[in-house]
Protein backbone atom coordinates (compact mmCIF):
# COMPACT_ATOMS: atom_id res chain seq x y z
CA UNK A 1 0.00 0.00 0.00
CA UNK A 2 1.69 3.61 -1.13
CA UNK A 3 2.25 5.84 2.03
CA UNK A 4 1.72 9.35 0.57
CA UNK A 5 3.28 13.11 2.18
CA UNK A 6 0.35 15.57 0.97
CA UNK A 7 1.61 18.94 1.16
CA UNK A 8 -0.54 22.15 -0.54
CA UNK A 9 0.13 25.36 -1.03
CA UNK A 10 -1.28 27.68 2.31
CA UNK A 11 -1.88 30.21 0.24
CA UNK A 12 -5.40 31.27 -0.25
CA UNK A 13 -7.96 28.15 0.16
CA UNK A 14 -8.17 26.84 -2.99
CA UNK A 15 -5.08 24.52 -2.82
CA UNK A 16 -6.19 23.25 0.16
CA UNK A 17 -10.06 22.22 -1.49
CA UNK A 18 -8.42 20.73 -4.05
CA UNK A 19 -5.66 18.83 -2.06
CA UNK A 20 -8.98 17.72 0.43
CA UNK A 21 -11.24 16.38 -2.36
CA UNK A 22 -8.08 13.99 -3.88
CA UNK A 23 -7.36 13.04 -0.52
CA UNK A 24 -10.77 11.63 -0.57
CA UNK A 25 -10.26 9.34 -3.01
CA UNK A 26 -6.60 8.05 -2.05
CA UNK A 27 -7.23 7.47 1.43
CA UNK A 28 -9.53 4.54 0.40
CA UNK A 29 -6.76 2.66 -1.15
CA UNK A 30 -3.54 4.59 0.58
CA UNK A 31 -2.52 5.61 3.92
CA UNK A 32 -1.46 8.93 3.80
CA UNK A 33 -0.54 12.10 5.95
CA UNK A 34 -0.69 15.90 5.44
CA UNK A 35 1.98 18.76 6.33
CA UNK A 36 0.29 22.23 5.87
CA UNK A 37 1.19 26.06 6.27
CA UNK A 38 -0.56 29.30 6.46
CA UNK A 39 -4.35 29.46 5.05
CA UNK A 40 -4.48 25.62 4.82
CA UNK A 41 -3.66 24.82 8.50
CA UNK A 42 -6.71 26.20 9.72
CA UNK A 43 -8.92 24.59 6.61
CA UNK A 44 -7.57 21.26 7.90
CA UNK A 45 -7.85 22.04 11.65
CA UNK A 46 -11.69 22.56 11.06
CA UNK A 47 -12.14 19.38 9.44
CA UNK A 48 -10.07 17.65 12.00
CA UNK A 49 -6.89 16.04 10.41
CA UNK A 50 -3.71 15.84 12.01
CA UNK A 51 -0.91 18.22 10.19
CA UNK A 52 3.10 18.34 10.30
CA UNK A 53 3.21 22.25 11.24
CA UNK A 54 5.32 24.05 8.28
CA UNK A 55 6.48 27.77 8.46
CA UNK A 56 6.06 28.08 4.43
CA UNK A 57 5.99 30.76 3.06
CA UNK A 58 3.25 34.42 1.16
CA UNK A 59 2.63 36.21 -1.05
CA UNK A 60 2.45 40.13 -0.02
CA UNK A 61 0.73 43.17 -1.86
CA UNK A 62 -2.19 45.43 -0.56
CA UNK A 63 -4.64 45.27 -3.21
CA UNK A 64 -2.60 42.99 -5.69
CA UNK A 65 0.13 40.51 -6.22
CA UNK A 66 3.94 42.56 -5.81
CA UNK A 67 6.53 40.73 -6.61
CA UNK A 68 9.44 43.26 -5.51
CA UNK A 69 7.24 43.20 -1.90
CA UNK A 70 7.04 39.63 -1.77
CA UNK A 71 10.22 39.29 -2.04
CA UNK A 72 11.81 41.86 0.23
CA UNK A 73 9.11 40.54 2.84
CA UNK A 74 10.08 36.49 2.55
CA UNK A 75 13.86 37.58 1.93
CA UNK A 76 14.33 34.54 4.42
CA UNK A 77 12.38 32.20 2.55
CA UNK A 78 15.59 29.93 2.07
CA UNK A 79 15.80 29.77 6.01
CA UNK A 80 12.10 28.50 5.91
CA UNK A 81 12.69 26.05 3.23
CA UNK A 82 15.56 24.53 4.67
CA UNK A 83 13.69 24.13 8.04
CA UNK A 84 10.90 22.76 6.54
CA UNK A 85 13.20 20.06 4.89
CA UNK A 86 14.45 19.26 7.48
CA UNK A 87 11.22 18.66 9.28
CA UNK A 88 9.72 16.26 6.58
CA UNK A 89 13.14 14.82 6.30
CA UNK A 90 13.07 13.44 9.92
CA UNK A 91 9.10 12.73 9.81
CA UNK A 92 10.19 10.21 7.26
CA UNK A 93 11.25 7.82 10.13
CA UNK A 94 8.26 8.11 11.70
CA UNK A 95 6.10 7.86 8.59
CA UNK A 96 8.12 6.01 6.04
CA UNK A 97 6.61 7.95 2.99
CA UNK A 98 7.32 6.57 -0.93
CA UNK A 99 5.15 9.53 -2.96
CA UNK A 100 5.26 13.27 -1.92
CA UNK A 101 2.21 15.18 -3.38
CA UNK A 102 2.63 18.61 -3.82
CA UNK A 103 -0.37 21.11 -4.57
CA UNK A 104 1.77 24.34 -6.18
CA UNK A 105 4.03 24.06 -3.41
CA UNK A 106 8.13 24.18 -3.47
CA UNK A 107 8.84 22.59 -0.62
CA UNK A 108 6.99 18.93 -1.41
CA UNK A 109 9.34 19.45 -4.72
CA UNK A 110 12.68 20.00 -3.33
CA UNK A 111 12.31 17.26 -0.28
CA UNK A 112 11.13 14.42 -2.67
CA UNK A 113 14.18 15.18 -4.87
CA UNK A 114 16.76 15.28 -1.99
CA UNK A 115 15.13 12.00 -0.29
CA UNK A 116 14.39 10.26 -3.92
CA UNK A 117 10.65 10.10 -3.49
CA UNK A 118 8.25 10.05 -6.11
CA UNK A 119 7.44 13.40 -6.62
CA UNK A 120 4.06 14.07 -8.03
CA UNK A 121 2.85 18.15 -8.46
CA UNK A 122 -0.32 19.10 -8.68
CA UNK A 123 -0.92 22.62 -10.81
CA UNK A 124 -3.13 24.78 -12.79
CA UNK A 125 -0.33 27.48 -13.18
CA UNK A 126 -0.68 25.72 -17.04
CA UNK A 127 -3.70 27.39 -17.87
CA UNK A 128 -1.09 30.78 -17.77
CA UNK A 129 0.62 29.46 -20.88
CA UNK A 130 -2.20 28.08 -22.95
CA UNK A 131 -4.00 31.69 -22.46
CA UNK A 132 -1.14 33.72 -22.56
CA UNK A 133 -1.89 34.83 -26.57
CA UNK A 134 -5.44 35.71 -25.32
CA UNK A 135 -4.94 38.16 -22.61
CA UNK A 136 -5.89 41.86 -23.10
CA UNK A 137 -3.02 43.67 -24.70
CA UNK A 138 -2.08 45.43 -21.55
CA UNK A 139 -1.25 42.72 -19.56
CA UNK A 140 0.66 40.60 -21.94
CA UNK A 141 2.85 43.37 -21.76
CA UNK A 142 3.13 44.60 -18.11
CA UNK A 143 3.07 40.85 -16.92
CA UNK A 144 5.39 39.23 -19.38
CA UNK A 145 8.08 39.11 -16.74
CA UNK A 146 5.10 36.47 -14.57
CA UNK A 147 4.76 34.67 -18.12
CA UNK A 148 8.33 33.68 -18.65
CA UNK A 149 8.81 33.16 -14.93
CA UNK A 150 5.75 30.29 -15.55
CA UNK A 151 7.75 29.51 -18.41
CA UNK A 152 10.74 28.88 -16.71
CA UNK A 153 9.86 27.50 -13.71
CA UNK A 154 7.87 24.81 -15.91
CA UNK A 155 11.20 23.74 -17.83
CA UNK A 156 13.08 24.15 -14.38
CA UNK A 157 11.70 21.92 -12.36
CA UNK A 158 9.91 19.53 -14.88
CA UNK A 159 13.43 17.96 -14.58
CA UNK A 160 12.72 16.40 -11.06
CA UNK A 161 9.16 16.00 -11.25
CA UNK A 162 8.14 12.06 -11.95
CA UNK A 163 4.05 13.19 -12.77
CA UNK A 164 2.64 16.78 -13.35
CA UNK A 165 -1.01 16.53 -13.08
CA UNK A 166 -2.45 19.94 -14.60
CA UNK A 167 -6.00 20.79 -13.03
CA UNK A 168 -7.98 22.35 -16.48
CA UNK A 169 -10.92 24.20 -17.49
CA UNK A 170 -10.03 22.69 -21.00
CA UNK A 171 -8.99 19.64 -22.88
CA UNK A 172 -5.38 19.57 -23.76
CA UNK A 173 -3.25 17.05 -24.29
CA UNK A 174 0.23 17.55 -23.92
CA UNK A 175 3.12 16.01 -25.77
CA UNK A 176 5.34 15.35 -21.69
CA UNK A 177 4.81 11.78 -20.89
CA UNK A 178 4.87 13.30 -17.46
CA UNK A 179 2.09 16.03 -17.47
CA UNK A 180 -1.26 14.53 -17.36
CA UNK A 181 -4.64 17.18 -17.99
CA UNK A 182 -6.89 16.01 -15.32
CA UNK A 183 -9.55 17.98 -15.81
CA UNK A 184 -11.54 19.80 -12.78
CA UNK A 185 -10.96 18.24 -9.21
CA UNK A 186 -14.59 18.60 -7.72
CA UNK A 187 -16.44 17.31 -4.67
CA UNK A 188 -20.58 18.18 -5.36
CA UNK A 189 -21.76 16.57 -2.12
CA UNK A 190 -23.73 19.51 -0.61
CA UNK A 191 -25.23 19.56 2.73
CA UNK A 192 -28.95 19.42 2.95
CA UNK A 193 -29.81 21.40 5.48
CA UNK A 194 -27.37 24.38 4.73
CA UNK A 195 -28.86 23.95 0.95
CA UNK A 196 -32.97 24.47 2.63
CA UNK A 197 -31.57 27.14 4.68
CA UNK A 198 -30.24 28.85 1.84
CA UNK A 199 -33.21 28.69 -0.53
CA UNK A 200 -35.08 31.05 1.75
CA UNK A 201 -33.35 33.64 0.47
CA UNK A 202 -32.42 35.09 -3.32
CA UNK A 203 -28.71 36.16 -3.02
CA UNK A 204 -25.62 36.36 -4.68
CA UNK A 205 -22.70 34.37 -3.40
CA UNK A 206 -19.44 36.19 -2.80
CA UNK A 207 -17.12 33.73 -1.45
CA UNK A 208 -13.91 34.37 -0.12
CA UNK A 209 -10.35 32.78 -0.61
CA UNK A 210 -8.87 33.24 2.58
CA UNK A 211 -5.63 35.29 1.29
CA UNK A 212 -4.73 38.66 2.43
CA UNK A 213 -4.78 40.13 -0.89
CA UNK A 214 -8.94 39.13 -1.27
CA UNK A 215 -9.79 40.34 2.12
CA UNK A 216 -8.00 43.93 1.34
CA UNK A 217 -10.14 43.91 -1.85
CA UNK A 218 -13.36 42.55 -0.18
CA UNK A 219 -14.03 46.22 1.76
CA UNK A 220 -13.99 47.89 -1.40
CA UNK A 221 -16.77 45.83 -3.15
CA UNK A 222 -19.02 46.22 0.32
CA UNK A 223 -19.44 50.09 -1.36
CA UNK A 224 -20.18 49.09 -4.38
CA UNK A 225 -22.87 46.15 -3.21
CA UNK A 226 -24.69 48.95 -1.04
CA UNK A 227 -25.64 50.21 -4.73
CA UNK A 228 -27.59 47.10 -5.15
CA UNK A 229 -30.49 47.07 -2.41
CA UNK A 230 -32.69 44.95 -4.23
CA UNK A 231 -30.18 42.44 -4.33
CA UNK A 232 -28.52 40.20 -1.15
CA UNK A 233 -25.03 39.52 -1.15
CA UNK A 234 -23.47 36.63 0.86
CA UNK A 235 -19.77 37.24 1.66
CA UNK A 236 -18.88 33.49 2.66
CA UNK A 237 -16.38 32.73 4.83
CA UNK A 238 -16.19 36.50 6.33
CA UNK A 239 -13.73 36.44 9.29
CA UNK A 240 -16.27 36.92 12.06
CA UNK A 241 -18.09 33.94 14.40
CA UNK A 242 -21.42 34.93 14.07
CA UNK A 243 -23.50 36.16 10.72
CA UNK A 244 -23.41 39.86 10.59
CA UNK A 245 -26.07 41.89 8.51
CA UNK A 246 -25.23 45.19 7.01
CA UNK A 247 -28.37 46.49 4.65
CA UNK A 248 -28.23 44.25 2.17
CA UNK A 249 -24.90 42.21 2.60
CA UNK A 250 -24.53 39.41 4.91
CA UNK A 251 -21.44 38.46 6.15
CA UNK A 252 -21.41 34.48 7.05
CA UNK A 253 -18.18 32.84 8.98
CA UNK A 254 -15.95 29.96 7.68
CA UNK A 255 -18.32 27.00 6.18
CA UNK A 256 -17.01 23.47 5.53
CA UNK A 257 -16.69 22.90 1.84
CA UNK A 258 -20.13 20.92 1.66
CA UNK A 259 -21.94 23.80 3.68
CA UNK A 260 -20.71 26.14 0.92
CA UNK A 261 -20.90 24.16 -1.69
CA UNK A 262 -24.64 24.11 -0.89
CA UNK A 263 -24.92 28.07 -0.99
CA UNK A 264 -22.88 27.77 -4.12
CA UNK A 265 -25.29 25.95 -5.92
CA UNK A 266 -28.58 27.73 -4.09
CA UNK A 267 -27.19 31.03 -5.17
CA UNK A 268 -29.02 32.94 -8.08
CA UNK A 269 -25.19 34.45 -9.32
CA UNK A 270 -21.78 34.32 -7.76
CA UNK A 271 -19.13 37.34 -7.48
CA UNK A 272 -15.82 35.59 -7.14
CA UNK A 273 -12.17 36.79 -7.45
CA UNK A 274 -10.81 34.37 -10.24
CA UNK A 275 -9.11 31.64 -8.04
CA UNK A 276 -9.26 27.93 -9.69
CA UNK A 277 -11.32 25.81 -7.16
CA UNK A 278 -13.74 28.82 -6.73
CA UNK A 279 -14.33 28.84 -10.75
CA UNK A 280 -14.65 25.03 -10.58
CA UNK A 281 -17.75 25.09 -8.53
CA UNK A 282 -18.68 27.95 -11.01
CA UNK A 283 -18.87 25.65 -14.10
CA UNK A 284 -20.07 22.68 -12.18
CA UNK A 285 -23.19 24.62 -10.41
CA UNK A 286 -23.48 26.03 -13.78
CA UNK A 287 -23.97 29.86 -12.65
CA UNK A 288 -23.95 33.43 -14.08
CA UNK A 289 -20.89 35.76 -12.46
CA UNK A 290 -18.82 38.72 -12.06
CA UNK A 291 -15.18 38.00 -11.69
CA UNK A 292 -12.71 39.97 -10.28
CA UNK A 293 -8.84 38.71 -10.77
CA UNK A 294 -6.96 39.78 -8.11
CA UNK A 295 -4.15 42.65 -9.66
CA UNK A 296 -0.86 41.88 -10.62
CA UNK A 297 -1.94 38.09 -10.76
CA UNK A 298 -1.13 35.73 -13.83
CA UNK A 299 -2.93 32.66 -13.21
CA UNK A 300 -6.05 34.38 -11.57
CA UNK A 301 -5.91 37.08 -14.44
CA UNK A 302 -5.20 33.89 -17.17
CA UNK A 303 -8.35 31.76 -15.25
CA UNK A 304 -10.49 35.34 -16.19
CA UNK A 305 -9.42 35.45 -19.33
CA UNK A 306 -10.57 32.17 -20.26
CA UNK A 307 -14.16 32.49 -19.03
CA UNK A 308 -14.33 35.68 -20.85
CA UNK A 309 -13.32 34.95 -24.24
CA UNK A 310 -15.75 31.88 -23.85
CA UNK A 311 -18.96 34.49 -22.69
CA UNK A 312 -19.05 32.51 -19.45
CA UNK A 313 -19.26 35.16 -17.34
CA UNK A 314 -18.86 39.45 -16.38
CA UNK A 315 -15.34 40.25 -15.69
CA UNK A 316 -13.20 43.52 -14.69
CA UNK A 317 -9.95 43.53 -15.09
CA UNK A 318 -8.32 45.56 -12.70
CA UNK A 319 -5.33 48.24 -12.59
CA UNK A 320 -3.61 48.55 -9.53
CA UNK A 321 -7.12 48.75 -7.72
CA UNK A 322 -10.49 47.85 -8.66
CA UNK A 323 -12.85 51.10 -9.86
CA UNK A 324 -16.23 50.85 -8.13
CA UNK A 325 -17.59 52.51 -11.61
CA UNK A 326 -16.53 49.39 -13.50
CA UNK A 327 -17.49 46.68 -11.21
CA UNK A 328 -21.08 48.51 -11.12
CA UNK A 329 -21.26 48.45 -14.53
CA UNK A 330 -20.27 45.02 -14.79
CA UNK A 331 -23.17 43.77 -12.17
CA UNK A 332 -25.47 46.06 -13.55
CA UNK A 333 -24.91 44.17 -16.91
CA UNK A 334 -24.34 40.66 -15.21
CA UNK A 335 -28.25 41.13 -13.56
CA UNK A 336 -29.26 41.83 -17.02
CA UNK A 337 -27.96 38.56 -18.83
CA UNK A 338 -27.86 36.14 -16.35
CA UNK A 339 -29.76 33.95 -18.35
CA UNK A 340 -27.55 34.06 -21.61
CA UNK A 341 -24.50 33.28 -18.79
CA UNK A 342 -26.49 30.27 -17.79
CA UNK A 343 -27.14 29.23 -21.13
CA UNK A 344 -23.70 29.72 -22.40
CA UNK A 345 -22.12 27.80 -19.26
CA UNK A 346 -24.14 24.76 -19.61
CA UNK A 347 -22.99 24.59 -23.32
CA UNK A 348 -19.18 24.04 -22.03
CA UNK A 349 -18.17 20.48 -21.88
CA UNK A 350 -16.07 20.53 -18.28
CA UNK A 351 -14.58 17.16 -17.64
CA UNK A 352 -15.30 17.46 -13.81
CA UNK A 353 -13.79 13.84 -12.96
CA UNK A 354 -10.30 15.43 -11.94
CA UNK A 355 -10.27 13.66 -8.20
CA UNK A 356 -10.43 10.57 -9.94
CA UNK A 357 -7.98 10.81 -12.16
CA UNK A 358 -5.71 12.13 -9.96
CA UNK A 359 -6.02 8.77 -7.54
CA UNK A 360 -5.56 6.78 -10.37
CA UNK A 361 -2.28 8.39 -11.00
CA UNK A 362 -0.97 8.86 -8.00
CA UNK A 363 -1.85 5.53 -7.19
CA UNK A 364 -0.07 3.44 -9.91
CA UNK A 365 3.12 2.11 -9.73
Amino acid sequence: MRKVLFVPSGIGLGHAVRTHNIINHVRKKAEFRLATYGDSTPFFNKLGYEQIKLRGFNYHGEYSFELMQTLVKEADIFFKLAGDYLKLSRYAQEFPYDTIVSDSDPIGIITANFLRKRNVLIENLQIVLDEAKYLPKRFQETLSYQIGLVQELEKYITQYLDLILVTSFNNNKYADKKKHNIGLVMNSKTDDNSYKNALKNEFIAVPINGSALSYNIVHELISVFKNFPKQNFYFINFPTKIIKKIKNIYLLPFMHPPELRAYMKASKAVVSFAGHSTLTEIAHFKKPSLILPLPNHIEQISNATFFRRNKLAEVVFPRQKYENESVTRALTKLFANLNAYEENIKSMNFNFNGAENAEKLILTD
